[in-house]
């Protein structure tokens, strides 16, 4: 009868037959001799199994085991665990090493000490130049613990990280190991497959024990792991690691775990998925990062996957588009269009809230079903929406930022589902989220329609370093649908662009302004880019010239600080008793008909609601100068002035107080104006666009334009961004000494915090253990319970037996 090996060293064999040479003498010569070596080949297509073949005819404590096909390292290790006949187990990769008297130190320790677990020092070789960071977080994962750990292994390795997971640099019990891999599923898993082996290793381990003897030779990147460069096959690889997700979950269900691992398995599968997102980020190569994105959203669906680009690159969207911008097909073939979500983060208090309200209406009369998604409850600011159309509210773009956007991301794809929604209309064309919003959208399998309320270069001046990249976005999206044709002309080169006018509501003739008043009309939301401080400054040049004239200021800002700036304005001015401030109306009617001017102030827009409605009522406009616009290129109706010159803005507004046949001609002009526009067919155009969407675009871009907007953006961006660091670097050096205060502030309040942190853990383990006495006190109780329930059954039995032998007696 053999002897029983004292240990088993186990190496997995997959087309290693350049490099497995060194591996093997590396055990043949360990001092050890009481050792078998079993190498198991896991279906090579290289010679390897040959080489095995070989080097199991010179020396017999060579056991080699040949699988037919491959089945991956995790199954591969199980069988040899299961074939294995020593008292403990060491594993070694086959492109590692063991030092020469490794076994025999391993071996002795565990004679002074047994313990489940024997884990000892490695030393790491490194193929290529690595960073400081990586060297020192690996050489932190493989040192050993110093100190005995009895108990909870698994706590001890995955949630307090006392120690690494790795298979390789530690010695086990082979009762242990056999115990474990009878439990371990034979599925093919050849990345993160250690720790999912080492958890269930650990589960069922009692005693630890570390030592600072390097038994082991790690060569850190001639693997897969610690690759810094990653082609497509290298990363599909890698993303074998998620398949161990389940198995883990599988596991703790059926050790009835799942709740006191709840945390341990979550963070487990946190850090597979954020390691995973690195790579590709970090070391992906570009040319294949798009396969590589589709692959992620495969594997991890694609609500996980936005949430954790969300979460770890918010400020980095620049760099997660470039990797995504590649949709340069020349047909694009969406779904059915029949229920369409609806989009814009409110429905009060603007122009493009108002005209989304009339399209609901309209998309509803023609026959699509509507659900709408706003980030606000419903108010009564709100314009009117049917009550048959359901509204869903989601978290506010303003505060899904970073791993907060987990949320709106799971309620986008729930409420998909839920009503089978196969279209959106996004309505936020600029919004900081809208990379997530459209990589979340698109990823659920929704035709994605962006409809621009403002105009390209609008954006640019809103934020220009967003900008440089809004338009490779765009570039993954379906189709935009735009106000103005020069805004066509731009986002054409990224992405079929459609122009369809908003609807358009003509007044009868005898709801059409008077024109006989002194009253000059601004309509508006109160932000920035409209300029309204500008019509106040020439509404005071108007007074000196036309005492009775008044100004009506119709709409409020996000904020009351806007009004109040204007009233402070107007006090300054000396012109607060001249002018109304309405606020917000849902109804303005009634202004534009007591009015015989109106004033347009706006640095930026696509298709204002105030000039049609202005032309509507038959209201002479005189207006900043804005080329792109549609309603403005169509000069019927309007004066154009250039922009922010206010001594021009008074000097055409008192003209046409001063002389009614001038205004009523004008206003005549843009009433004609508008009653053309009002003939577009919206309806026929936007069943042509989403036939088209299901037909398939034929979409076709001039590339001397693609090219030339690219560059341009590119250069813009890297010019912003120098700019922004020399602007930095000269704050620097004025504000050095506060920053070094800030700084000693902060690590005082990082100290503090990691002190709370700490007292937080000790109680969260306190917390535990009384649980856990709880609960060993419960069961004390429901076993004493159970015995005297069964004793007082007992005593029941012997009662009515003496109860029945008095009866009979007393008979007697």
């Amino acid at each position: 009868m053999d002897k029983q090996p004292k240990i088993s060293i186990i190496v997995p064999i997959y087309n290693v037959s350049k490099s497995i040479d060194r591996c093997l003498q590396s055990l043949l010569s360990q001092t050890l001799k009481d050792i078998e070596i079993i190498l198991v080949d896991d279906g090579s297509t290289d010679d390897s199994a040959k080489i095995i073949q070989f080097y199991a005819k010179k020396d017999t404590r060579i056991k080699p085991v040949l699988l037919q096909e491959n089945k991956g390292t995790l199954v591969a290790r199980k069988k040899g665990v299961l074939y294995a006949k020593g008292q403990y187990i060491l594993f070694c990769d086959s492109d590692d090493q063991l030092f020469s008297g490794a076994a025999q130190i391993a071996w002795n320790e565990m004679l002074k000490n047994p313990v489940d677990i024997l884990q000892f020092a490695t030393t790491v070789v490194y193929d290529n130049e690595y960073t400081a960071d990586i060297k020192n977080n690996l050489s932190n994962m493989l040192k050993p613990y110093p100190k005995m750990i009895y108990g909870d292994l698994c706590e001890a390795c995955f949630h307090r990280k006392q120690f690494g997971y790795t298979l390789w640099n530690k010695m086990y019990s082979a009762e242990l190991c056999q115990k474990a891999f009878a439990l371990i599923k034979d599925e093919y898993a050849i990345v993160s497959e250690d720790l999912y082996t080492f958890f269930v290793i650990s589960y069922f381990a009692k005693t630890y024990r570390g030592i600072q003897d390097r038994l082991y030779i790690y060569n850190f990147g001639s693997g897969i792991t610690g690759n810094q460069y990653l082609g497509y096959k290298e990363f599909e690889k890698q993303c074998n690691a998620v398949e161990i997700v389940p198995l883990l979950e599988t596991f703790l269900k059926e050790q009835c775990a799942e709740n006191k691992y709840y945390t341990f398995y979550h963070e487990i599968r946190n850090n597979i998925i954020a390691n995973l997102i690195y790579q590709w980020r970090n070391q992906l190569s570009v040319s294949v990062s798009v396969q590589g994105y589709e692959l992620l959203r495969k594997k991890l669906g694609i609500g996980v996957l936005v949430s954790e680009l969300a979460k770890k690159y918010g400020d980095d969207q620049f760099e997660i588009v470039k990797r995504l911008s590649r949709n340069n097909e020349r047909f694009r073939k969406g779904k059915r269009v029949k229920r369409i979500g609806v989009y814009y983060h409110r429905m009060r208090n603007g122009g493009a809230e108002k005209i989304i309200a009339e399209l609901i209406v309209k998309w509803t009369n023609w026959g699509y079903q509507i659900t709408l998604f706003t980030d606000e409850e419903p108010s009564e600011e709100d314009y009117y929406i049917p009550e048959t159309i359901e509204r869903i509210v989601l978290p506010s773009f303003l505060i899904s930022l970073g791993g907060k956007y987990k949320k709106r991301a799971r309620l986008w794809e729930n409420m998909i589902k839920k009503h089978g929604i196969d279209t959106i209309i996004y309505n936020s064309p600029m919004s900081h989220i809208l990379l997530w919003d459209t990589c979340l959208l698109k990823g659920l399998g929704c035709n994605f329609v962006i409809e621009t309320h403002c105009m390209f270069a609008g954006a640019m001046w809103y934020s220009p370093m967003y900008s440089c990249f809004l338009p490779l976005i765009y570039r993954m999206v379906d189709c935009v649908v735009s106000l103005s044709r020069v805004d066509i002309a731009f986002w054409k080169n990224y992405c079929p662009a459609y122009y369809i006018q908003n609807p358009i509501e003509v007044v009868p003739y005898n709801e059409m302004s008077k024109l006989d008043s002194k009253n000059v009309l601004w309509v508006g939301r109160i932000a920035e880019e409209k300029q309204p401080e500008a019509i106040l400054e020439a509404f005071k040049l108007v007074v000196e010239k036309i005492p009775e004239a008044t100004l009506t200021m119709v709409g409020s800002g996000d904020s009351g600080s806007w009004l109040d700036r204007l009233m402070t304005k107007a006090k300054e001015l000396n012109i607060y008793n001249k002018v109304e401030f309405a606020g917000f109306q849902l109804d303005v009617s009634s202004f534009y008909k007591k009015s015989s001017v109106f004033a347009f102030t706006s640095m930026c827009e696509a298709a204002p609601v105030v000039l049609s409605e202005s032309k509507s009522y038959g209201l002479p406009i005189v207006m900043f100068d804005l080329p792109n616009v549609e309603f403005a290129r169509d000069s019927r109706g309007i004066i154009n002035i250039p922009q922010m010159d206010v001594w021009a803005l008074a000097n055409e507004i008192i003209g046409l107080l001063e002389n009614e046949q001038k205004r009523k001609a004008i206003g005549d002009a843009g009433r004609e104006s508008i009653e053309e526009f009002a003939q577009f067919d919206i309806e026929k155009a936007w069943k042509t666009l989403f036939c088209n969407i299901e037909k398939g675009i034929e979409y076709v871009v001039d590339e001397n334009n693609s090219i030339m907007l690219d560059q341009l953006f590119q250069n813009m961006l890297r010019g912003l961004n120098l700019v922004s660091r020399s602007t930095a670097l000269n704050h620097d050096s004025f504000e050095c000494a506060h920053y070094e205060e800030v700084l000693n502030r902060h690590e005082e309040v990082v100290n503090r915090h990691e002190e709370v942190v700490n007292r937080h853990e000790e109680v969260v383990n306190r917390h535990e253990t009384s649980i856990n006495h709880q609960w060993e006190i419960q069961k004390w109780h429901e076993e004493r319970i159970s015995v005297l329930e069964n004793r007082l059954s007992l005593w029941k039995r012997v009662v009515r037996k003496i109860c029945l032998l008095l009866k009979t007696s007393a008979k007697n």
